[in-house]
């Protein structure tokens, strides 16, 4: 499998938004809770506000982090291959970037409803076409 799964956040740490492109399942409030607390510690680490993590590895997976500034949200991606997964990343983030924009209003008064976001599961399935990504991503994403 090529995507694991995708995680969309607030700058503050709230989960606005995940989807699972695999079988197991995790308390996705703790890993963007964990997600936010690495970029915070990072910003403190080397005290610069504008500090952006881009991506991260733990054993062998690759976490691709996209920070959205106007919107005040961060996306995660977890990807087999770095190498080969970028691009396919790349081209959800920009799809789902869309997806939220027209959500802004939603975004701005979000209180951890994350029902406010069910309908983009198949939005950003409507704008990520198999044909824009490669095999493995399609693999992945259609299973």
């Amino acid at each position: 499998m090529a995507i694991r799964n995708l995680y969309v956040f607030k700058s503050s740490g709230l989960l606005l938004f995940h989807k699972d492109y695999q079988s197991v399942s995790v308390d996705s409030n703790l890993v963007s809770g964990f997600f936010s607390a690495i970029q915070s510690f990072a910003e403190t680490l080397l005290q610069e506000k504008e500090t952006e993590l881009h991506s991260m590895n733990l054993g062998k997976y690759t976490f691709i982090f996209h920070s959205e500034d106007d919107l005040e949200i961060t996306t995660v991606i977890v990807v087999d291959d770095i190498k080969k997964d970028q691009e396919n990343a790349k081209r959800i983030i920009d799809a789902l970037n869309k997806i939220l924009k027209e959500k802004r209003s939603v975004i701005e008064t979000f209180k951890g409803n994350l029902e406010d976001f069910s309908d983009i599961t198949q939005k950003l399935d409507e704008i990520v076409k198999p044909e824009t990504l490669d095999k493995r991503a399609i693999k992945a994403l259609w299973e």
